[in-house]
């Protein structure tokens, strides 16, 4: 049985993996701009300050996606490049 996403909250150490993942070590100003927040909102919740909110995990799987295509993108253009 999977939990509907809506309802899942992410540990800090889950939210630190999907940001590096994301953006790369320097990932808290594009995540904060990305789920539109302060960058100290993404300190907070890293920090255990503040609790993670459970609707950002749809939000960070929507961004993930739109990463994942532009990616692609840029993997395509580069072997195209290559080729030429």
């Amino acid at each position: 049985m999977s939990e509907n996403l809506e309802e899942v909250r992410l540990t800090p150490e889950q939210l630190e993996w999907i940001g590096k993942s994301l953006y790369g070590t320097g990932f808290k100003i594009q995540l904060a701009e990305s789920l539109g927040v302060d960058r100290r909102r993404i300190n907070h919740w890293l920090d255990g300050d503040r609790p993670i909110p459970v609707g950002i995990t749809t939000e960070l799987l929507e961004i993930a996606k739109k990463r994942k295509i532009e990616i692609i993108e840029a993997v395509l253009h580069l072997e195209k490049t290559l080729e030429s």
